[in-house]
This record gives C-alpha cells, structure tokens and sequence, in this order.
C-alpha cells in the first residue's frame, strides 16, 4: 500500500473517530486520546507507519545503489588511467 494512501486512511479514521466523540460531549484530547486506543485507528496508524518505513528503507537502498555505482565507475577510471600510463611507458619498470 502506498505511504500516502495509507497516512489519509488512517488521518480520515482518526478524524471520524474524534468527531463522533465530540459530538456526543467529549473534549477534545479526550477524543483524541481515545482515538489513538481505538483498534481501527491503531491499525491504521500501524499500516501508515509501515508503509512510510518501506518506503523509506527503498529510498535508503537506492541511494545506496547509486553510490556502489559510483564507487565503480571511479575503479574502472583509475584502472583505465593506470593501463594508459603502463602503455606509454611510465609504469616505472626499468
């Protein structure tokens, strides 16, 4: 499921939880804080967190993805540059 997705579902519960208490009298942190216990909203809270955190955990993959890359771009240019050199004669060997 999207991260996305998942943060509207669980605010849009939250938000219809609280409101339905504070239509029967409650105060406003009381709603809230019952809302944060209700099973619904905890399940969404925790789809909301996971998604966020996958979606995290492939950005941090790919970026790690992309520095190996450059890591081996930067080998592969220094070994080219030390075969140009051995073949123009300066590789130190008398």
């Amino acid at each position: 499921e999207d991260a996305g997705a998942a943060e509207a579902d669980y605010r849009r519960k939250k938000a219809v939880f609280v409101t339905k208490m504070l239509a029967d009298g409650s105060s406003v942190s009381k709603a809230e804080y019952a809302a944060d216990a209700d099973p619904d909203v905890a399940s969404a809270c925790l789809a909301f967190k996971m998604a966020a955190a996958v979606a995290d955990a492939a950005s941090k993959r790919l970026w790690q993805l992309s520095a190996q890359i450059e890591y081996g771009r930067t080998v592969l240019v220094t070994e080219r540059e030390a075969d140009k050199t051995h073949a123009a004669g300066f590789g130190g060997a008398a």
